[in-house]
């Protein structure tokens, strides 16, 4: 029995041991990782350890002048890994060690000795004046102190100041560095007429591991300077009315920073004609002003645009307005429209062989919507081949995307797309509607739905009708707008019509048809037997009459006094031989269009004449000679 628990005793003292080695084998040795030095104030040291639980530390610095002679000793408690204690001049010599105290052992870190110069960080600098300078639109006059400063001129070198500033449109922090001792300095390479927020901090050269904390933000902004770009103009063309005026509406997207250099204070737009020097202008325009509607001839224009803020003008942008009747440019040979989400599509075209360099418009507006408030657009350059659309979309609505070729302001045809960023069902169904009831035959026709109310492409169209609580269905293209059902039996029909988009279907109001058994009337069937038979009889009785009025009796001439005529004289003219030729025909067939249609003639002889002889017509004869 002891001797089973002297062998667990020491299973378990040689476990712990080798525990105890693969942590210290593991765990990185605890050491002092830095210190750093206020002038007149305190030094403060960082160390590491192993995570432990009642543990606590003592820092002790001894202070020497560099040549081994012993100024002070201070020294401070903490459970912390850091700590600190008061000093005096930081030219001074430093060397720190730490003393660390757990339940069971305590320890010593390796020392940690240096020059107090070479670990200083300076006092946070405090900046006094930031300011304008009217004469240069990109720099602001910069002026600070160092709230405890007692360096002396030797040390001005080694004492560096860095500057850091941002505008609001860009949080990007390019940095500057100054002489601190300078105490002012014009930091210029800035925006004009732009605010501009700017702070700064401090370094001795020897400390390379120390910046004082940053100062707090001033703001000022540099004065204003003339726009540096024109702004982004274009333009939409209504069809001529009845008077031959059109109106032409100019729009242009408002000048963005950087490029307004302040503030702008309005727009000035205008047109002109070099043909017959009128003159158009669009009058005030402030600066939350897009659009100028114009109303002008048929005749080419051109059209500028600038910008203004107080210090001046912006460069002029143009548009070209091609007369009614101008020739376009060619379109892109091709553009496709794909929906990359609810929100975004994405547009990819291609351009004809000599576009190259032009630029490309992009337009889209939702349909039916074609005025000038939904319209959308965006001047690309030429090398641009695609764009994402990613405002002014949203889901079920559709759009038309267009591109158009832009070369030397002149604008050509589009190429269009209608597009849906994503499909929905129809918020309505068709209006359906009877055209024709026949025997056995029903003819429906409908009204496709409003493109307002689509939220999809139709894909197909379902026929539902019911018979007897029966029911059946029969599908269709989605461009048929009328449907015959044929065969029907006799009885009550309810009927509606189905348009499906890619999402689902919404359905027309149910109507309800009779298809009736066609019944023909028993005495209707006996008046027309017996009015025929009357009528044949009639005709019968009276068979003689009708053949000589058709055909009378011809006397016949050998039994006739006229047998005994004289012979002719040989001396006796003959008499004149009538040679009677047709006439020509009253209508002569023409070809329109390869069928042919009769044309009644101009040129008729008096001699000839037509007869027509109807039914009407022998009834008069026969009348006549009874």
């Amino acid at each position: 029995m002891e001797r089973n628990k002297h062998t667990c005793d020491t299973l378990f003292s040689w476990i712990c041991r080798i525990s105890m080695l693969l942590f210290t084998v593991s765990s990185p040795e605890p050491r002092i990782t830095g210190c750093e030095l206020l002038e007149h104030a305190n030094i403060t040291c960082y160390w590491t350890a192993h995570s432990s639980q009642n543990i606590s530390y003592m820092m002790r610095v001894n202070t020497s002048n560099c040549v081994n002679n012993k100024i002070s000793m201070d020294s401070c408690n903490t459970t912390y890994t850091q700590c600190s204690v008061k000093i005096g001049s930081v030219s001074h010599c430093f060397c720190v060690d730490v003393l660390v105290f757990t339940s069971s052992i305590s320890t010593r870190l390796p020392p940690y000795c240096f020059n107090g110069i070479n670990e200083v960080k300076m006092y946070t600098p405090q900046i006094t004046a930031l300011s304008t300078l009217p004469e240069n639109a990109s720099c602001l006059k910069l002026e600070w102190k160092e709230p405890r400063s007692e360096y002396v001129q030797s040390e001005r070198n080694h004492r560096v100041l860095q500057i850091q500033y941002q505008t609001p449109q860009r949080a990007h922090y390019p940095e500057v560095n100054a002489v601190l001792h300078d105490w002012q300095m014009n930091l210029c390479g800035l925006y004009p007429g732009t605010k501009h927020l700017v702070r700064v901090r401090a370094q001795d050269l020897r400390a390379a591991n120390h910046w004082s904390s940053w100062s707090g933000f001033a703001e000022a902004t540099t004065a204003e300077a003339a726009p540096v770009a024109a702004p982004e103009l274009w333009r939409h063309i209504q069809p001529v009315d009845r008077s031959g005026q059109r109106l032409i509406t100019l729009l242009w997207k408002p000048l963005q920073w950087p490029h307004t250099n302040g503030v702008i204070l309005h727009y000035a737009a205008s047109c002109w004609s070099e043909l017959d020097s009128s003159y158009w202008d669009c009058g005030h325009l402030d600066s939350h002003s897009t659009p100028c509607v114009l109303s002008v001839s048929t005749h080419a224009y051109n059209c500028k645009l600038t910008a203004s803020n107080s210090a001046g003008t912006s460069p002029s942008a143009h548009i070209y307005i091609p007369g009614d009747k101008d020739a376009e440019l060619r379109p892109p040979e091709s553009i496709t429209v794909n929906a990359l989400d609810d929100f975004r599509l994405k547009v990819e075209w291609t351009a004809t062989v000599n576009q190259s360099e032009a630029s490309f418009v992009i337009e889209w507006f939702p349909i039916p919507d074609t005025t000038v408030v939904g319209l959308n657009w965006k001047i690309l350059n030429g090398s641009e081949k695609s764009f994402i659309i990613a405002e002014g979309v949203h889901p079920e609505i559709p759009y038309n995307v267009s591109v158009r070729v832009l070369h030397n302001n002149t604008a050509g045809a589009a190429r269009f797309a209608i597009t849906f960023s994503r499909q929905g069902v129809p918020s309505v169904g068709p209006k359906l509607e009877v055209l024709q009831t026949t025997r056995n035959d029903v003819t429906l026709k409908w009204q496709p739905v409003p493109l307002e109310k689509l939220r999809g492409f139709i894909q197909n169209y379902t026929v539902f009708y019911k018979y007897k609580d029966k029911m059946k269905s029969r599908v269709l293209s989605g461009n048929a707008e009328q449907f015959s059902l044929k065969g029907l039996s006799p009885g009550q029909y309810a009927l509606c019509v189905k348009a499906h988009t890619l999402a689902g279907g919404a359905e027309s109001l149910w109507v309800t048809v009779t298809v009736e058994s066609v019944h023909i009337p028993v005495m209707a069937i006996v008046l027309c037997t017996v009015g025929s038979l009357l009528i044949s009889v009639f005709l019968l009785s009276q068979a003689d009459r009708i053949q000589q009025c058709l055909c009378p009796v011809v006397p016949d001439p050998s039994k006739s006094s006229l047998s005994t005529w004289p012979p002719v004289s040989p001396h006796q003219h003959k008499l004149p031989i009538m040679d009677f030729k047709p006439s020509p025909p009253l209508f002569e067939p023409i070809c329109v269009g390869g069928g042919i249609t009769g044309h009644c003639g101009h040129h008729h002889h008096e001699d000839s004449k037509l007869q027509v002889f109807g039914l009407h017509t022998i009834f008069q004869k026969f009348l006549t000679l009874e």
